[in-house]
């Protein structure tokens, strides 16, 4: 189903309505917003369809280790942590951006 709706979203313009059941109400959405929620899902359940892949292998007696699953919790949360930082600096330069553009428009004003 979310795949769907990721390529269903690929084939609308920027500018196309998007919409979010929320409890009984219908919640506009950016484009941009939804697309992230939904690749983000994605990414959620694929990980944990391989987790549990790994799970499954683990308890047929195949050669997988709890090391090896620690391993690559370890791994991901290190991923993880990576891009919370790079979005964090994302987030700064966007605030100083737009701060900067603030105090233009204001001495512009002026």
């Amino acid at each position: 189903e979310n795949e769907i709706v990721e390529k269903e979203f690929k084939l609308l313009n920027d500018d196309s309505n998007i919409y979010k059941l929320i409890g009984p109400v219908l919640v506009k959405q950016e484009k941009s917003e939804a697309t992230l929620n939904v690749s983000k899902r994605l990414e959620y359940i694929r990980s944990e369809m391989f987790v549990s892949f790994l799970l499954s292998l683990y308890c047929c007696g195949d050669k997988l280790t709890t090391r090896d699953l620690t391993k690559r919790v370890e791994s991901q949360i290190k991923d993880l942590t990576e891009k919370l930082e790079k979005k964090k600096l994302e987030v700064v330069e966007i605030q100083g951006q737009y701060s900067l553009s603030l105090q233009k428009s204001e001495a512009a004003t002026q």
